[in-house]
């Protein structure tokens, strides 16, 4: 039985394992599809109402359409196939910001308007927060700029070339910098993941699998054995005098012994690393047992 230290480790990590890379991907999925749905219905009115270029009405029907599928996503996200978003939560994303890239391009072919190129500005940024794998999200703002740029060329704006292209690399430099803050967010959830994991599974004494560790890892291949019709062996190992060890020499030579155990079972690279880290104490007062 664990101690109670034990059991509150093990519960805590519980809770915390379910705090995946996706998880989060969902986590931002969900508030971009709130605040984006807001973002262009408000949009699609004023520029329905306000906007006096020709043609509005199509980016306009665009933008209340594209706020239509992210309420959309909303529901879905609180519907029975919320654990697709979880464990697809990047494609998902990149699925979104498509969508969100292809707005901008719309208002400038059936106005005719490209710059100032405020729209393509914002979308740029808006990939870089919202998809969390960086490739992805480079390709995406490459395909965005290649887009704007051939639109540029297609219906030329009243000012230089280098004034139109300044404008979107400011946009491409926010959203590096963007980009690389996820990157590092998502580097440091996989570091406390895999923390969250030894803190669960992995005895902290020994280095050696924990109980919990020991019976999922045994429920697999009890049922891989019965499965194929394979036969596994279950190893007890006693320590003997470890009673008399704790009471003559304290419980810390006690837990030098059984690390000293420990050892003997694990790969000598696992415990040479362990002795280099410092985690392996020793006690000569006894002789090691063979």
């Amino acid at each position: 039985m664990p101690y109670g230290s034990d059991v509150q480790r093990t519960h805590s990590a519980d809770r915390l394992a379910h705090l995946t890379p996706n998880h989060l991907a969902v986590d931002r999925l969900a508030i971009t599809l709130w605040a984006g749905a807001i973002m262009f219905a408000i949009t699609g009115v004023t520029q329905w109402v306000f906007d006096e270029a020709p043609n509005i009405w199509v980016p306009s029907v665009v933008a209340l359409g594209t706020a239509g599928v992210l309420v959309g996503g909303v529901a879905a996200l609180r519907s029975r196939w919320s654990a697709s978003f979880t464990t697809a939560g990047d494609r998902w994303a990149v699925v979104l910001a498509v969508l969100i890239g292809a707005n901008p391009l719309v208002y400038i072919v059936a106005t005719g308007i490209s710059y100032p190129a405020i729209g393509v500005m914002l979308v740029v940024v808006a990939i870089a927060a919202l998809v969390p794998n960086g490739r992805a999200a480079a390709l995406l703002i490459a395909a965005l700029n290649a887009a704007w740029i051939f639109l540029v060329i297609v219906y030329p704006p009243d000012v230089s070339t280098v004034t139109a292209a300044l404008q979107i690399a400011k946009a491409d430099a926010v959203a590096l910098v963007v980009a690389l803050t996820w990157s590092r967010t998502r580097a440091r959830l996989n570091q406390a993941n895999e923390t969250v994991r030894r803190l669960a599974m992995v005895d902290e004494l020994t280095g050696l699998a924990n109980r919990r560790a020991l019976t999922e890892h045994g429920q697999r291949v009890l049922a891989h054995a019965q499965a194929h019709g394979t036969a596994f062996g279950v190893i007890f190992i006693d320590v003997d005098d470890l009673k008399t060890v704790n009471d003559t020499l304290g419980h810390a030579a006690g837990d030098d012994r059984i690390k000293e155990v420990a050892d003997s079972i694990l790969p000598p690279a696992v415990t040479e690393r362990r002795s280099q880290r410092g985690s392996v104490a020793t006690n000569s007062r006894w002789p090691r047992r063979t």
